[in-house]
């Protein structure tokens, strides 16, 4: 059978493009973290961590013998645990690949020139890193907060001078230093409160300086808080709180103002100290309040402290004047936060002498006292716990449901009800 070809006598005006793709050979490995086992095929740090790669030979074209990398970077000198091997082993993983990703070869050691980009961090000694971590903290930080932190740095600081290793690379700083710091601070008298304010301070700087990559890993977190039983704020029974308005009605009316607003508002000391008349929005019925962590929050103004603040005849005051002074009424105060709230607990401290209160009772104790008689208000109109505890959140300003159930059970056992009428047995 014959064939015929036929050859179009025209050319098309338009030739479809072919496009030939070459796929190009990978020139490496994904780049991957060795984790040795024990005979029982757990995890161990007793046998070498490294990581590894493979790159293709330039000579022979192929991956051989000679295409293995293994890089370590003292990941088994300066890590002794397998959570901080692992940490600083991914930080290795992912520096190599951005290495090779931006054209690392290994054989010549070296990268494309195109960008001057330096991979390698900087080296700096233990005492410099911690005095960084510390300023980029400050513009944080509350003021009240900066003090004491400063103070708790300055004194870590000056135990490593003491036992050499301040001038050590930042990366050399090691568990054993700190946990022997805090032994320190335990064992000069110091509560289990005031070891832990160490131990917070502490890691919220390293984990400063894991962010300036002066420190692969917090190991803070490692290192158990000491249980400590501090002295909590107890609230006041109905009868102690009408002795006390009594009391200042006639020996210092101003406090028993101050007082007052704490107790309407919910507010912390801190809190109602800080404020000024322009945070007071009558009109609106709202309270801008700033709170220790620079943020601002509002807080509805109810009928008993309009009366107060209509009392207090704000309007008539400037809107920079704090709205409680040391003059007995809003006033300008140029006086750090702890020095005014030293000031009320000093004119609170008869009070306390007249009706022998112990040192769980405080200035403090008064938002307590309102808060639960808050939440025995909302059950006795029918709500049930969780609806109680619902309605409460915007008031006392909890974040959540659970931490203010916690709040109102701990402050009730302070007060326990008479339960005489529950007993049945005549003994």
């Amino acid at each position: 059978m014959k064939f015929r070809l036929t050859v179009p006598k025209t050319v098309p005006k338009t030739v479809e493009k072919i496009y030939i793709i070459r796929m190009e050979e990978p020139q490496y490995s994904k780049v991957k973290l060795f984790i040795p086992r024990d005979k029982n095929g757990r995890i161990t740090v007793e046998r070498p961590w490294h990581i590894y790669f493979y790159f293709r030979n330039p000579i022979t074209g192929k991956f051989d013998s000679r295409s293995k990398f293994i890089r370590k970077h003292g990941i088994n000198k300066y890590y002794k645990t397998v959570k901080q091997r692992k940490l600083y082993g991914q930080k290795l993983v992912q520096a190599y690949t951005e290495l090779l990703n931006d054209g690392y070869d290994p054989y010549e050691n070296t990268i494309p020139q195109e960008e001057n980009i330096n991979f390698t961090n900087e080296i700096v000694s233990i005492e410099f890193a911690l005095k960084k971590a510390l300023e980029n903290k400050k513009a944080v930080w509350a003021k009240s907060t900066i003090q004491s932190c400063v103070y708790r740095v300055d004194e870590f600081i000056a135990f490593a001078k003491r036992h050499h290793f301040s001038d050590l690379p930042s990366d050399q700083l090691m568990r054993k230093h700190v946990v022997e710091f805090l032994r320190t601070i335990k064992d000069s008298g110091q509560s289990m409160t005031s070891v832990n304010n160490y131990r917070n301070t502490l890691g919220s700087i390293l984990s400063e300086m894991v962010q300036l990559e002066y420190l692969p890993y917090n190991f803070i977190r490692d290192i158990k808080k000491e249980r400590s039983n501090p002295v909590r704020n107890h609230p006041f029974t109905n009868r102690q709180v009408a002795d006390i308005k009594k009391y200042l009605e006639a020996n210092d009316p101003y406090l028993l103002t101050y007082i007052r607003v704490i107790s309407y508002s919910f507010l912390r000391n801190s809190e109602v100290l800080r404020l000024t008349v322009g945070d007071v929005d009558l009109k609106n019925r709202l309270i801008t309040v700033k709170t220790k962590a620079r943020s601002l929050e509002k807080v509805f103004i109810i009928d008993q402290l309009m009366d107060i603040f209509k009392e207090m005849q704000l309007e008539q005051h400037p809107k920079s004047h704090f709205v409680f002074s040391r003059n007995d009424g809003p006033g300008e105060w140029e006086a750090e936060l702890k020095t005014k709230k030293k000031v009320f607990s000093d004119r609170f401290r008869p009070v306390k002498k007249k009706f022998n209160f112990g040192r769980e009772f405080t200035l403090y104790s008064f938002r307590h006292t309102f808060a639960i008689n808050l939440y025995n208000q909302f059950i006795s109109q029918g709500l049930s716990e969780t609806e109680a505890l619902i309605k409460m959140l915007p008031i006392t300003r909890h974040r959540s449901i659970d931490m203010a159930s916690n709040y109102v059970r701990e402050k009730q056992r302070m007060l326990p009800r008479d339960y005489s009428k529950d007993i049945s047995i005549d003994f």
